[in-house]
């Protein structure tokens, strides 16, 4: 009986110090990153005031208070931070920047510096911008420029008392309606860095120890919420806010860097478009949660996660003032197949679905769209009156007019997914103010394969990834050459032939109405090798009416798939409603208005109350 109760003890030390290894590693690994992205743009980007230098060497903040907070370049860094303050952006991304930088960049700073921030403020007006983001990063820099100093009257006529008191009402009000019913601009691959920077913010200088407590668990959250999708650097599934260059080719996303700093599983990018945004992270103290970090990086099983977003607010042409976002997300670790709903979900830049691959490649990723423009769309999100604010959106999205574009939503399409079968369908009778009549599909010329085969079916490799794309309707493979400025990047050609260098993709193109296509993803873990696959596909039937808009599919896990235009859905005869909460997996669960968000791996719960904020943690026995 001793010696059994010996052996358990040391079973228990040895399982004790391997967690706490497992700790110190992450934690270690976590330093590593940090310390290299820290390193990299003090010690390997010089300031330069070429109007002709990379965005990234150009005055900004972030390489600022990179190189104060390591004492690199110390009066150049000044000099840069002054001609900022002479010519001040005045919009909400320059009120927090400044402040993050004066607050991480301190000690590097003259003792009489702050004065001239404070002046600065008091003189320049800040625009507070009409979204999601553009609030929190508003309301974030004010919050801490007036807890900093006292004043009677900023720029924005209110006083320290009254900017901090309707700050703190704003990030409330956000943390709440998040928590309730989800995300407005949902699992953006850009715009996530811009809730992430003023969260850290408030983490790291809040003197109020509740809203420190606030921003510490909003951090979890968004990373939970980030984690969930993340495969190897890459944010996969729909997207409410997706570029052109991003949609193509995930690894350029602004989010990779802070996938990169906090999970790892991935090459470190320092020149992708704004991963400058992730020094502010870096420099702060906040540490991903292990249980996170567990779900975002262990891809040893596949798993299904079903989540509730919202849109952004509807301000015309709408019974609801923000009505339900439904995604559906299955992941395993050669790729990961995501989709909402489809429809008229966000403006401009929405990504409805993608299966991306778990590749070091360049655009490793496929989905289709139908490029969509109308009044109607911008009218149903923008107060402008709606034809003239064609001009406005042209202007600052230049791609929005263009029929070859790569981001879109369409209120003509639907999907729907089960597992890793989707079926995408459209109904593209357009009224007279709406562009386009067409649906497109995205090829990348990094497949290591590609097999136009005679069954109807369109199959591609790339690593250990596979998928067969079958359309419903005639079609046409082109040539792209859209700018490449535009998408961002040089293409790779590995595994293609006989194609001009300017092109990164095979664009299949389709006009018939309706129209859609069926996608199947596999992998060698599912199904062996590729030539296996394609046989198994080819032997799944599809039966695509014209009339009903509807498919039926027998998928090639043996599952009976049948979806009719716009929302009848069912698998195996039953029927699929789509009423999810907002997480629902075995590693997140939240339900609908609850405010409570619910962590699992393995034995552990770690628990997320917004409705008193507390975390606890437990082990279930």
């Amino acid at each position: 009986m001793r010696i059994s109760l010996i052996l358990f003890e040391l079973i228990i030390v040895c399982i004790s110090s391997s967690y706490v290894r497992a700790q110190d590693s992450n934690e270690s690994s976590f330093s590593a990153r940090r310390q290299q992205i820290l390193t990299y743009y003090a010690d390997s980007v010089n300031i330069s005031f070429n109007p002709d230098a990379p965005d990234y060497s150009r005055p900004n903040f972030d390489i600022i208070v990179a190189k104060l907070a390591a004492r690199k370049d110390v009066p150049t860094t000044i000099a840069a931070l002054d001609t900022m303050m002479a010519n001040p952006v005045g919009n909400m991304f320059y009120i927090y920047e400044l402040m993050g930088t004066y607050l991480f960049g301190k000690k590097s700073l003259p003792k009489n510096f702050g004065d001239k921030v404070r002046d600065n403020l008091e003189q320049s007006t800040i625009y507070r911008g009409d979204t999601e983001n553009h609030w929190l990063q508003y309301y974030t820099g004010w919050y801490l420029a007036s807890q900093e100093w006292d004043v009677p009257r900023w720029s924005n006529g209110k006083s320290s008392e009254e900017n901090l008191r309707e700050a703190s009402s704003y990030i409330d009000h956000w943390i709440s309606l998040t928590t309730s019913l989800g995300q407005g601009e949902y699992n953006s691959p850009t715009y996530f860095i811009t809730y992430m920077d003023p969260l850290v913010l408030l983490y790291q200088f809040a003197k109020d120890p509740l809203m420190k407590k606030k921003a510490e668990m909003m951090l979890e959250y968004m990373l939970a919420d980030f984690g969930i999708d993340y495969l190897d650097g890459n944010y996969c599934g729909a997207h409410s806010r997706d570029y052109p260059y991003i949609a193509v080719n995930p690894h350029q996303a602004q989010s990779a860097i802070f996938g990169y700093l906090y999970f790892g599983h991935t090459e470190f990018r320092p020149k992708v478009r704004e991963a400058i945004s992730v020094i502010f992270p870096a420099l702060g103290n906040f540490r991903v949660p292990d249980i996170i970090y567990e779900i975002a990086t262990d891809r040893s099983q596949p798993y299904v996660e079903k989540e509730r977003k919202r849109v952004r607010f509807i301000i015309r042409y709408g019974r609801q003032r923000t009505s339900p976002v439904y995604k559906y997300t299955y992941m395993t670790k050669d790729y990961c197949l995501g989709s909402s709903q489809g429809g008229i979900l966000q403006p401009i830049q929405e990504h409805v679905w993608d299966v991306t691959f778990a590749s070091e490649k360049p655009y490793n990723t496929v989905f289709a769209l139908n490029p969509y423009r109308s009044p109607l769309e911008l009218g149903l999100f923008f107060p402008e009156e709606p034809l003239p604010i064609y001009g406005f959106v042209a202007h600052s999205h230049g791609y929005y007019g263009s029929v070859n574009k790569w981001s879109s939503s369409s209120p003509h399409e639907r999907t729907f997914q089960h597992l890793n079968t989707i079926i995408d369908l459209y109904d593209l009778n357009l009224n007279p103010t709406e562009d386009w009549h067409q649906i497109d599909a995205f090829f990348p010329l990094t497949l290591d394969q590609f097999v136009v085969d005679t069954s109807g079916w369109i199959f591609g490799r790339m690593d250990r990834a596979y998928f067969g794309y079958y359309p419903l309707r005639k079609y046409l493979l082109e040539k792209d050459t859209d700018s490449l400025e535009l998408l961002g990047g040089e293409p790779s050609l590995r595994g293609w032939s006989g194609w001009e260098e300017k092109n990164i993709d095979v664009r299949l193109r389709s006009f018939k109405s309706p129209n859609g296509c069926v996608l199947q993803a596999g992998s060698p873990a599912q199904y062996g090798s590729f030539d296996e696959f394609m046989a198994k596909v080819r032997e799944t039937k599809i039966k695509f009416d014209r009339m009903k808009i509807s498919v039926s599919y027998n998928t090639i896990n043996g599952d009976r798939m049948y979806f009719q235009y716009p929302d009848i859905r069912r698998v195996d005869g039953k029927g699929v409603v789509l009423n999810y909460p907002l997480f629902d997996s075995k590693f997140l669960y939240s339900a609908v208005d609850s405010k409570i968000l619910r962590i699992t791996y393995g034995n552990t719960v770690r628990t997320l109350d917004f409705n008193n904020f507390t975390v606890t943690q437990h082990t279930i026995k």
